[in-house]
């Protein structure tokens, strides 16, 4: 029964898509929006890419739009890990508030 039992819990976690899930917040200066990803960068000069944008977010700043780049934003996210079709890790950074500081 264990023989049984181990490959099944070993073959459920390791296809899990999502491992973990964090809020964090930054300030940072919006670089534009290509290939549905939004990139910003932040004071240190370390640049972000957002996968996503929740429904909430995009009613507050519609970042498609190139009259936002260049501007200061607070951007609040959730960044998740997740297993991709060649079995890599890789996170997803998701777009949850935004506020634009200047």
């Amino acid at each position: 029964m264990k023989a049984i039992l181990i490959p099944i819990f070993f073959v459920i976690t390791t296809n899990t898509n999502f491992t973990g899930q964090e809020t964090e917040s930054m300030a940072g200066t919006f670089n534009g929006y290509e290939d549905s990803i939004f990139n910003f960068t932040d004071t240190d000069g370390y640049s972000m890419e957002f996968n996503h944008i929740s429904d909430e977010a995009k009613d507050m700043v519609d970042l498609t739009d190139d009259k936002y780049i260049g501007k200061l934003f607070q951007v609040t996210f959730t960044s998740e890990s997740e297993i991709d079709d060649q079995d890599e890790e890789m996170t997803v950074n998701t777009i949850t508030a935004i506020k634009m500081l200047e």
